[in-house]
């Protein structure tokens, strides 16, 4: 992963050749500190393995099985915030509702990712490390995209900002 400040500077993974030691997880208590396993942008995923899991989940497993029960799936993709101008941040107007951990998008002119298909997509952003990636499903349909950007100067840009 890379971000260009000043010439392109690798952010993750750059142990120059020499593998570090890995830490002693003897004493880790479950759920106290995510980092040693990065939950945040840490995935290691191709975009056509992403895009398998929008299919899993707009197929309820029925395409690709992710060994979810069907609940969950439903669980997954229930709607469990709704901004309401008050009630948190919204990033620009950009996340207007949310399942649990997966963004429902394409309601109105401000969050949409796909001018040209007037339905509501589901899925998650990423931003991390000089990497933004995208990966959207419309729900039981075949209709899914992954990307995957590499060296980015800056993150998610709002059409405003864009000159």
């Amino acid at each position: 992963m890379y971000r260009y400040n000043n010439g392109w500077v690798a952010q993750w993974d750059n142990y120059q050749g020499i593998m570090p030691i890995a830490p002693n997880l003897d004493d880790y208590a479950l759920g106290t500190n995510g980092i040693y396993f990065a939950p945040q942008g840490g995935l290691r995923i191709t975009a056509h393995e992403m895009n398998s899991i929008a299919r899993a989940l707009a197929s309820d497993g029925a395409f690709y099985n992710l060994n979810i029960t069907q609940e969950n799936y439903q669980l997954m993709k229930a709607i469990a915030w709704d901004y309401n101008g008050t009630n948190g941040d919204n990033y620009g107007g950009l996340f207007n509702r949310w399942a649990f951990g997966l963004h429902h998008a394409n309601l109105s002119i401000s969050d949409a990712i796909c001018l040209t298909i007037p339905e509501s997509f589901i899925g998650h952003p990423g931003e991390a490390y000089g990497l933004v990636s995208d990966n959207y499903f419309i729900e039981g349909s075949d209709v899914s995209f992954s990307l995957l950007i590499n060296g980015v100067q800056q993150g998610y840009l709002f059409s405003k900002d864009i000159r």
